[in-house]
């Protein structure tokens, strides 16, 4: 993969992980408006972010793009 290839990719891994959490956090503010408790709590957020931290963390970019 070339060095603009990978940048693509992380681009586009973060685009998704942006959708992912805007996803959750209008579920949230529709379940809240409606009166009913929240779907995504910090709990999910933060497995969320976990998840894709093997991807587009610091540490696997460092890794992935050398220093």
């Amino acid at each position: 993969m070339t060095p603009e290839q990978k940048v693509a990719f992380v681009i586009a891994q973060i685009a998704l992980f942006q959708c992912r959490v805007a996803g959750m956090v209008a579920e949230n503010a529709q379940r809240t408006h409606h009166g009913h408790s929240m779907a995504y709590t910090e709990a999910d957020f933060t497995c969320l972010e976990r998840e894709q931290e093997a991807l587009i963390g610091h540490n696997a970019l460092i890794t992935w793009f050398g220093s």
